[in-house]
């Protein structure tokens, strides 16, 4: 049993990486049957199919773990004040290891942001509500049950788990949008924010505490972008 748990969590883990062309794959078929090119179609269309792979795979995950899920939300709302008193403790020393780090790195070197805040900067322009979507909603459920739940069904031991899970967060986001070498320095604050989440989600055991804290976070760099 306990290896078909472990086989079952690591198989979730690397879905993540392949969601996308599975996905992909999935809405193509019915579009090539009704003679529509996806290169050709606009941009608005573009979105609108990456927002429903997006949505398959929401459901894959909340499908997979629906009971656990079902079981901590109920959790989540009786100890709505206390988690999350708990978790924003271990945000802002996230977020303050982010900025001091992210500060440190653009001093001593020529990147003045991390590529992956800019591909986010430039998608807000193109598309606004995709990326609202994306960021608050999508990205906090996907990546909290990804890198903070299967990683820790995989990993039990406090410390191993928390600083594997956050670099497995920061190498995510960096790496997907590589330019140079010494972009791999914004693992240390994005691997910063994504620790503090695991130190959440270890000490109080509900998944819903990164999820909201991650959808915070993200919702206030959304609205900073407004103001940009």
């Amino acid at each position: 049993m306990r290896n078909k748990t472990f086989l079952k969590n690591i198989l979730i883990f690397c879905s993540y990486f392949i969601y996308t062309y599975l996905a992909l794959i999935l809405l193509t078929i019915p579009l090539t049957l009704l003679n529509i090119d996806i290169v050709e179609t606009s941009d608005l269309f573009k979105y609108i199919i990456i927002l429903l792979m997006d949505i398959i795979y929401i459901v894959f995950l909340i499908i997979t773990f629906y009971k656990p899920l079902k079981e901590k939300i109920k959790d989540f709302k009786s100890n709505f004040s206390k988690y999350i008193d708990i978790g924003i403790k271990y945000w802002i020393l996230g977020l303050f290891i982010m900025v001091v780090s992210n500060k440190v790195i653009t001093i001593f070197t020529s990147v003045e942001m991390a590529q992956n805040e800019s591909a986010v900067r430039e998608l807000f322009t193109e598309a606004p509500i995709y990326t609202l979507l994306g960021t608050v909603l999508f990205a906090p459920i996907v990546e909290e049950i990804i890198f903070r739940k299967t990683i820790k069904n995989l990993i039990n031991t406090k410390w191993l788990y928390i600083i594997f899970s956050g670099f497995i967060f920061g190498a995510v986001h960096v790496v997907s949008n590589l330019n140079a070498f010494y972009d791999l320095l914004f693992i240390i604050p994005y691997g910063a924010l994504g620790a503090a989440f695991a130190c959440a989600y270890y000490k109080t055991n509900n998944i819903f505490v990164p999820i909201v804290l991650h959808a915070i976070h993200n919702g206030i760099l959304i609205a900073i972008l407004f103001f940009i």
